[in-house]
């Protein structure tokens, strides 16, 4: 898939967005977007041992597996195999990283 497949056009934000449009999303925003980390995300990183570029293949190659409304925030888990990380999204080109592990199962997000 090229640069232009991810962003020929942002589709409308309503959430919650559907997996498929979660997935279709962060690759757009990874590719002409921006990609912020609340401090609760950045200790979480901390604790496990993984960087930034750790979270961005994350989420280039992950897909979203679940969603949840929390405090009034559309919350989307992206997984990997080794790591999960957990997004809002603020704008069409704008993800949020709340939270994110690797090694461990969690429940409770």
């Amino acid at each position: 898939m090229s640069r232009d497949d991810y962003i020929s056009g942002w589709p409308e934000m309503s959430e919650p967005l559907q997996k498929e449009q979660v997935d279709g999303l962060v690759k757009r925003v990874m590719f002409s977007g921006s990609v912020g980390f609340i401090r609760h995300a950045r200790d979480e990183m901390r604790n496990d041992d993984l960087g930034e570029i750790d979270i961005r293949n994350a989420l280039k190659n992950g897909s979203c597996f679940d969603f949840r409304l929390k405090d009034e925030t559309w919350r989307y888990r992206i997984r990997t195999q080794e790591i999960t990380v957990i997004v809002s999204f603020r704008t069409e080109s704008q993800l949020t990283v709340v939270t994110a592990w690797k090694g461990r199962i969690r429940n409770e997000w």
